[in-house]
């Protein structure tokens, strides 16, 4: 039966039986009929939850049963828990074998390890006791060393003074023999004259008599006298007078032996001697390459630079080389001097002093120097901003360049940059650098600060334009960078390959920016350098005050250069001397650098570089000008600057090349 319960609880009920009805009544009819429904249903639920536990109950007992009494349900149901058992079994047991296949392997890895540790250890041991016994050999050897040279210069020196104590014996002896003739002119008894003489005297003999017959005596020119040969007694003169018997011997013997002795060869300091004198030995090559008392240490260790007095063939320098334990590294003609230079290698332990000194006494060498080392004269290149600003160019309104270049830029003038690498794909030098060369024992060095620097002071040609914008720059590294140096090194070969190239490519200015010990052989090339008019700048060196002067600034022939900043202040760093030709900028420099960039420089290889681009400027207006000639005319048109007139700090002054200029192209109007 079923009843609408929204009619019956919302209003009256129309079915038959109930019509009329009221609606509380129907409500109340309702809820109980609703709530007999749900006890019925909750019933119906226990009694299916215990006929599901009673059947488990059953399979459980079921199970529980013999194997003939159970069901197959069962059957399959225990077979399947022991297949999983087995399986977890099999999984178990795989597990384990594979956590002891690991833990074997671990531990094989871990004695391996302990193995190697071991044997490391081992072998560093050894190591360390070879090391030890090294060790111990080298200090024994070093002890063995130095006590022989110990005992050898104690030997040396017991023998000096042993001479000395001779020597000084000696000397009183003739003082004193000279205080007696003078207070007794006359023979004294006891005391022979010379038996060679005619008419001498023996005490307690008488007179010898003249030898018969008159005459002289064989080997002697001794008149009349009694003894033959050499004038040597030999035998007993009449009258009874003996005959010292070591005068049969000794002249023979010591005659002989002189004549065998080589003459020994002085080598003395040309500072030590006379003007006159120093005049007469710098005509001589060989003289040149006498080391003085205070040569400079600045060479390489083992190896010294040799000329040969004739063309010597391979035999010849191969048994020279056996004679004085020399290696032969390399011959160079030198066209520029037009000799043949030959370097060797030492071998031993003999120092390059010591070496020199035994080259000299042989008698085919005709000169022998150390092979010396020179240094940039610039700093460390500081960069900035990649587009230079012109207003940091304050050097050449301190020159008074840009008056200058009204006049001239330096057209189809050579300018030799004797430096590093330059930088040749830079664009503010694209078609100013017309030749370049290695002279470098590597063969190919990287382009490098320092040359494109100098290179840019020059003849730069873009917004940082140089002092000499038309001139052409042959680029020579000779200059190689050090490891743990911050400037760059070149020996005397590889200046003597620069400057040879440079003077066969036709360059009229050389520009050294470097400084270094006199090298005799860079002197015969400055000088070869200028008989043919090529013009040398040289930075004066940053040695400070105290620095002795440095080559090649040092040079009559070279003009030196010092360097100042934008107030005329000297550079901190610049050396001092009356050789200082004049100044120019050389303090915080806006120049080129590597990779298309720029840089701040300062050191007197940048004043060096200024004063190049002004010659050049000069030697268009006038290329026929001697370099004494360009040397004096930038002297007198300098700015005087520090104490008046030439000083040791300036020079003549600040370098003028707007006056320079006038008087140059004043001077080539006049000569037309």
């Amino acid at each position: 039966m079923f009843i609408n319960i929204n009619t019956m609880l919302n209003g009256r009920c129309n079915r038959p039986g109930f019509e009329g009805r009221s609606g509380g009544a129907a409500r109340t009819l309702t809820m109980a009929l609703l709530g007999f429904a749900g006890l019925m249903a909750a019933f119906a639920l226990t009694m299916l939850g215990d006929a599901a536990r009673t059947d488990a109950q059953a399979a459980r007992v079921n199970c529980a049963l013999p194997a003939f009494a159970r069901t197959a349900q069962c059957r399959a149901r225990l077979n399947a828990q022991r297949r999983a058992r087995a399986a977890a079994a099999q999984r178990r047991a795989a597990a384990q074998r594979k956590a002891a296949a690991q833990r074997k392997a671990a531990a094989q890895r871990r004695a391996a390890a302990n193995r190697r540790a071991a044997a490391q250890r081992k072998a560093a041991a050894k190591r360390k006791a070879a090391a030890k016994r090294r060790a111990a050999a080298n200090r024994k050897a070093a002890a063995q060393r130095k006590a022989a040279a110990q005992r050898k210069a104690a030997a040396q020196r017991k023998a000096v003074a042993k001479r000395r104590a001779a020597a000084k014996r000696k000397a009183a002896a003739n003082r004193k023999a000279a205080a007696a003739r003078r207070t007794n002119p006359k023979p004294t008894p006891g005391r022979r004259t010379n038996p060679n003489r005619a008419g001498a005297k023996i005490a307690g003999a008488g007179t010898i008599p003249p030898r018969p017959g008159g005459g002289t005596v064989p080997g002697t020119n001794v008149p009349g006298t009694n003894f033959p040969g050499r004038g040597t007694p030999t035998g007993t003169p009449p009258g009874g007078g003996r005959i010292n018997p070591a005068w049969l011997w000794q002249p023979l013997v010591f005659g002989a032996f002189a004549n065998l002795v080589p003459p020994r060869r002085t080598i003395v300091s040309s500072t030590s001697l006379p003007p006159r004198v120093r005049a007469q030995i710098k005509k001589s090559p060989t003289r040149q390459f006498l080391p003085t008392r205070d040569v400079d240490r600045r060479y390489r260790a083992r190896e010294v630079l040799v000329m040969m007095k004739d063309d010597t063939s391979r035999a010849v320098l191969r048994r020279f080389q056996r004679r004085h334990a020399l290696s032969l590294i390399g011959s160079r003609d030198i066209r520029l001097l037009g000799l043949t230079v030959h370097q060797f290698r030492i071998r031993g332990r003999r120092s390059v002093p010591q070496t020199v000194t035994r080259l000299l006494r042989d008698p085919r060498v005709d000169a022998v120097q150390p092979h010396y080392i020179h240094q940039l004269q610039g700093g460390e290149s500081k960069p900035v901003q990649k587009s230079a600003n012109p207003d940091l160019q304050y050097a050449l309104a301190m020159l008074r360049v840009p008056a200058a270049h009204e006049r001239a830029t330096g057209k189809n003038v050579k300018v030799a940059v004797i430096d590093t690498a330059v930088d040749l794909n830079h664009p503010a030098l694209k078609g100013v650098v017309v030749g370049s060369f290695d002279a470098t024992s590597k063969g190919k060095s990287r382009p490098h600060s320092h040359g494109t620097a100098i290179a840019g002071v020059i003849g730069a040609q873009a917004t940082l334009q140089g002092v000499a914008p038309s001139a052409q720059i042959l680029a020579v590294s000779a200059f190689s960078a050090v490891k743990g140096k911050r400037v760059g090194e070149a020996d005397t070969m590889a200046l003597e390959r620069a400057m040879d190239w440079a003077e066969a490519q036709g360059a009229r200015i050389f520009n050294m920016s470097f400084a270094g010990p006199r090298d005799p052989l860079l002197i015969k090339l400055i000088e070869a350098a200028h008989t043919r008019g090529i013009i040398m700048v040289a930075a004066a060196g940053n040695g400070g005050s105290k620095s002795k002067p440095l080559y090649p600034a040092a040079h009559k022939h070279v003009i030196a250069v010092t360097a100042i900043d934008w107030t005329d202040k000297l550079y901190k760093m610049a050396n001092r001397g009356d050789y200082i030709t004049l100044s120019a900028p050389g303090v915080d420099i806006l120049t080129l650098a590597p990779s298309k960039a720029f840089g701040m420089m300062s050191g007197t290889s940048l004043a060096s570089a200024h004063i190049s681009g002004l010659i050049a400027l000069i030697l268009e207006k006038q290329p026929d000008l001697s370099p004494d000639q360009v040397k004096a005319l930038i002297t007198q048109s300098a700015i005087d600057l520090g104490p008046e007139g030439l000083d040791n700090q300036y020079g003549a002054g600040r370098a003028d090349a707007a006056q320079a200029l006038g008087t140059a192209s004043d001077s080539a109007e006049a000569s037309r």
